[in-house]
């Protein structure tokens, strides 16, 4: 029965060649669309999901009525903000305060470094993803050290840690660790650990790091209640309910905000944002990178067919 099947079928494909050709091309179209689609899918709900413990790691964010267009809500912090609610909250592990580069640099960030041959390698770093950071950041982000201790790694105010592709592009095969890189022809950083290149699926892109403690230990980058520019990640023990440590957030805002708030007559309000919710379902003010948007990303697979299966949490 099947042996005849299959003959009648062959002899109508012969005889109606391009209707087959036709309907063999649409059948492969439609197969590619489908892996490249569930590709897709799958690497956008992936964010950040390689990061260890990674449901326990959460964003501090900031809503306001500063303005006049009602609350808005910020991703970045006052700098003080992360180490108070480790100091405050027993829930809270651990914690990392994160500038980028305006916070630091305005313009073009050019760095330099001169190889034991005398020759200067000179490059654009605007676009290596520059950040200021607490040692803690490793721990945290899981940057994954080639060279260097990753324990004290951004302890010295001068320190920098590299990602491999970065390192090789100043260093060649030349051993980074102790190098020294000078930025804007003004000041010098020392290279103190390289670490591997992250993952594309991240909210948070690293290339170069720069320690915290550049800053000092006495200005508004460590103290500052009045400067919500700052991104602060905390990390909740285990087993820890976000709700939980949100419904201290009340008393904890009175307390470090209460007399600013009261004197220039705005509220804010904080809350915790999961870190692995950030690329799809995040777009506040002041991101620090660009996201996707998990509605854009339901209407195109409902579009195409495949909402039911790929689009549910």
């Amino acid at each position: 029965m099947l042996k005849n099947h299959l003959k009648i079928a062959l002899r109508f494909f012969l005889r109606n060649k391009l209707f087959t050709g036709i309907n063999v091309l649409g059948l492969a179209i439609g197969i590619t669309a489908f892996i490249l689609l569930t590709q897709y899918i799958t690497f956008e709900k992936s964010y950040d999901t390689f990061i260890p413990d990674v449901d326990d790691l959460y964003r501090v964010t900031l809503t306001t009525n500063l303005g006049d267009n009602g609350f808005v809500t910020s991703a970045t912090n006052h700098p003080m903000t992360g180490g108070a609610m480790l100091s405050d909250f027993p829930e809270v592990e651990s914690y990392t305060r994160i500038a980028d580069k305006p916070m630091a640099f305005s313009g073009t960030m050019n760095i330099s470094y001169t190889n034991t041959f005398g020759d200067e390698i000179k490059s654009d770093a605007n676009d290596d993803h520059i950040y200021f950071a607490d040692n803690s950041i490793i721990d945290l982000f899981d940057l994954q050290f080639i060279q260097g201790d990753a324990a004290t790694a951004l302890n010295e105010p001068i320190s920098v840690i590299l990602s491999e592709k970065i390192a090789h592009r100043f260093f060649g095969n030349e051993d980074p660790i102790e190098k020294m890189i000078e930025v804007n022809d003004n000041f010098k950083l020392k290279v103190t650990g390289v670490f591997k290149e992250r993952p594309d699926n991240t909210h948070l892109p690293m290339g170069m790091i720069v320690s915290y403690n550049i800053f000092g230990p006495n200005g508004d980058h460590a103290n500052s209640w009045v400067w919500p520019e700052f991104y602060n990640y905390i990390k909740l023990k285990p087993g820890t309910s976000q709700k939980t440590v949100e419904a201290k957030f009340p008393e904890f805002v009175k307390k470090y905000l209460g007399d600013i708030m009261i004197e220039h007559g705005f509220e804010a309000k904080m809350a915790l944002q999961p870190v692995k919710d950030i690329h799809l379902k995040s777009h506040l003010l002041k991101e620090i990178s660009a996201n996707n948007s998990r509605r854009y990303l339901v209407l195109f697979i409902d579009r195409s067919g495949f909402y039911h299966c790929h689009c549910h949490d």
